[in-house]
């Protein structure tokens, strides 16, 4: 009995530890504004940056701005609708974004 007391002693006070640490950690996280401020410096510079990206990154850049991809194979012909996005001053204090679905089967491999 002594040896499962000592041994539950030992794991609470790893876990007070721990707590601890957590307790030192702030919790509060960059402000909205400094985030957007930070993307918007981002996109300034995009095409630089894009030149230095994988072929993977680059991939992922472009499927970010892809809304729906549409290929006819027997026609040689295909639609491509992108997101539009909107600038800084449009946003104003805050936006709402709404996931949605199209109708035509998921396209693979962009």
């Amino acid at each position: 009995m002594k040896d499962r007391l000592g041994r539950l002693l030992a794991e609470r006070q790893e876990i007070e530890g721990r707590l601890r640490q957590l307790d030192q950690v702030p919790t509060k996280g960059p402000s909205p504004d400094a985030l957007v401020d930070a993307i918007l410096e981002g996109l300034s510079d995009a095409r630089h940056l894009f030149e230095h990206g994988t072929m993977e990154e680059r991939k992922r850049v472009i499927r970010a701005f892809i809304e729906n991809l549409v290929v006819d194979g027997i026609s040689g012909t295909g639609e491509l609708r992108t997101k539009r996005i909107p600038d800084a001053q449009s946003i104003g204090d805050s936006f709402k974004v709404v996931a949605g679905t199209g109708f035509e089967p998921v396209t693979f491999g962009l």
